[in-house]
Order: C-alpha cells, then structure tokens, then sequence
C-alpha cells in the first residue's frame, strides 16, 4: 500500500513537468509504465495487523491469527484454534512440572483434563478485525484476528471455578471411596482454570483440598476396607481375574475363600447368549455382566451393569474382544462402586 502511494505521487509530480514538450511528453508515458509495470507482491496485500500481533494486539489482550484460502468462517474457527493452542500448551508444560514436583501418581484421567474446558475460551473470545486479499495471479486468502480481553476470560474461569469447589467440598462430605474418586476428578477439572488464571496474571483461589491429601484420605480409607468377591453362574475364570486385577489396582485388598474376612462382598454374575448372525463362518455373541456390592449386613450398597454384543469367527476370539473391552471400562465403573 505504501509503494502505491508513493507511485501515485510520483506520477503526479510527472505530470505536472511532463507536458512542456512532446519529447518530454513521450518519455513522461515511458516512466509512467516503468513505475506501474512492476508487480505489488503479494506480501503488499497482506494486511499489517496479519503480519504481526505486535502491532494489532494490546497488553491486556492474548491475540491469534487464522488464515484460510476459502473462507472467512474457517479462518475464525483456526484464530480460535490458535488461541487454544496458547493456553493448552502452558498449561501441558506447567501439568508435567507439577506432576514431577509432587512425585504424585495420578490417574491418566488427569492428562485428559487439559484438554476440557475449553468451552470457556470459546466464550471469551471475539473476532476483531477480518480481510481477503487476491493478487492477479487469483491466489486468494482471508485472515481474521482473535482476541480475548484477559479481564473477561479471568471472571469467566473464577466462576467456574467457584462452581467446582462446591461440588468438591459436596463430595467430602460423603466420605465414601466413589465420592473420593469423584473429589479426585474435580480437582484434576479445576487444575487448567487454575493454570489459565495464573497463565492471565490473575489471582485465583486454592482447591478445597490438595491431591497430595486427598491421595491420602483415599488410602485411609481403602486400608479399612477388605473385599470377598463373590461368583454366581459360572463366571469365566478370566473375566474374574481381570475384575480382581481392577480392584487391587486401584488399592482394595481382595480376599478369597469360605473363611476369609472381609467388610464387603462383591457378587458377579455373569452370562452369554448366542444370537443369530446370517453370515456363514462367523458366530454373534451378548455378554452381560452385573456387579453387585454389599456390606456386612447383607445390604446391597450398589450395582453395576455392562453389556457388549460382538461378532467373531469362533466363541474364543469373541470373548478375546470382549475381555479389552470390559477392562476398559472397569476402569470407569470401579468409581461407581458404592464401597464405603
């Protein structure tokens, strides 16, 4: 833009001196071409404020760009993808300190709780400036600048914040194993609002309770709770063993036999079913599973159900699929096991 200003001006001053003879005038036209036969790059088109955040963003903004060759629309939606990306990536490298510093180990559900919340961002965020250029040659491109008044974003991340905290303390308050692990989850939610507040230079409030404590709370309670499962209708022995793994994995002490001690039972039944598949060579199977716990009275306390219907060219490589899939999910259920 500045080159074809000065041009413009250049040409001007031509004019003006150019028309006292022909002779003049003739090679007046020849400079005339000379200045605009030379081509604007395409870098000329680019707006300033795309070619650095410096000049378009404030110091109390966190600004991004995001370029598409098609359409605005995708260009906003990848400013805001690079605005996540600079909250996700300090808080990725902060987590990882934290984690080394505690020497803690937490459930890989942790890791995950980076990459929620990110609604709040979203939110926050607001397209200021947007521009499509196209140089002669039809290459085309349109950019849009994002940014996030660091103000708003803080209120919007306290209040979120606040709202956890009462959900955390509402679980304390239960003091059973599932509420703990609940506790555990909430927390592990909070500690990327935590982050962005400190990331925005924002004061911002502790959890109700540390990992480091509840970690500990946990394990109290866990060394007063002795488990005796309990196998109705012929369990297959593996999916036993996988339901035990699970339980000692995540700190209960399981018991076996007709004399052993125990604070609570845990009952698994267990059945397939055939079901009709119109494929030759192959066969189709449900699974149904149902875990049921109970303290010393004999009080049902809570019940867990998982289901799965696969397919395979024999009963073993089905139950070989099925076995993943109900550890995986174990992993899930164990917390909704009401032991207290």
């Amino acid at each position: 833009m500045k080159k074809i200003i000065l041009k413009i001006i250049i040409l001007l001053s031509i004019l003006n001196v150019g028309c006292a003879s022909r002779s003049k005038s003739t090679s007046s036209r020849g400079l005339f071409w000379d200045l605009f036969s030379e081509e604007v790059t395409y870098q000329d088109l680019v707006p300033e404020w795309a070619k650095s955040l410096d000049v378009a963003c404030k110091k109390e903004e966190i600004c991004a760009i995001g370029a598409d060759a098609n359409s605005l629309d995708m260009a906003e939606k990848r400013a805001i993808a690079n605005l996540a990306k600079i909250f996700e990536n300090q808080i990725q490298t902060e987590f990882n300190s934290s984690l080394e510093n505690s020497n803690n180990q937490i459930s890989e559900s942790a890791e995950e709780s980076i990459l929620e919340n990110t609604n709040i961002l979203l939110e926050g965020a607001e397209k200021t400036k947007s521009e499509c250029i196209e140089d002669d040659k039809n290459r085309r491109e349109c950019f849009v600048l994002a940014k996030i008044q660091k103000s708003k974003l803080s209120n919007l991340i306290r209040k979120d914040l606040e709202e956890i905290d009462q959900k955390i303390k509402a679980e304390l308050n239960k003091e059973s194993l599932g509420s703990i692990s609940k506790a555990e989850k909430l927390i592990l939610k909070r500690f990327p609002l935590e982050r962005r507040l400190k990331f925005l230079g924002a004061s911002y409030f502790n959890s109700p309770i540390s990992l480091e404590d509840l970690a500990q709370k946990k394990q109290e309670r866990l060394n007063s709770i002795s488990l005796k499962i309990v196998s109705e209708a012929k369990v297959d022995d593996n999916f036993l063993t996988l339901f035990e793994e699970s339980l000692t994995s995540n700190g209960f002490k399981v018991s076996s036999g007709s004399n052993a001690i125990f604070t609570h039972k845990v009952v698994v039944s267990y059945i397939n079913q055939k079901e009709y598949l119109k494929v030759k060579g192959f066969e189709k199977y449900s699974f149904k599973f149902n875990i049921r716990v109970f303290n010393k009275n004999n009080e049902n306390l809570s019940t867990v159900q998982m289901g799965y219907s696969e397919s395979g060219r024999s009963l073993e490589q089905i139950k070989e699929k099925v076995y993943q899939m109900f550890k995986e999910e174990l992993e899930e259920k164990i917390s909704e096991l009401n032991i207290q």
